[in-house]
């Protein structure tokens, strides 16, 4: 089992596009998959996980 976990989340506006939605629709869906996922790695018991989720590139 690893001990840290890193994480990009990426594509949540290409998705909502894709779905005919506003693309703050999609960041809210990936937030909601993101609390997901924090939980099944909690679950599992890994200590420590990195999230990059913002960049001066991508505003």
């Amino acid at each position: 089992m690893p001990v840290h976990i890193a994480i990009i989340p990426d594509g949540n506006r290409r998705w909502a596009r894709a779905h005919g939605l506003d693309p703050l629709e999609g960041h809210r869906y990936g937030y909601e998959k993101m609390r997901d996922v924090l939980q099944w790695i909690y679950d599992l018991g890994i200590k420590i996980v990195t999230v990059y989720a913002m960049s001066y590139e991508n505003c």
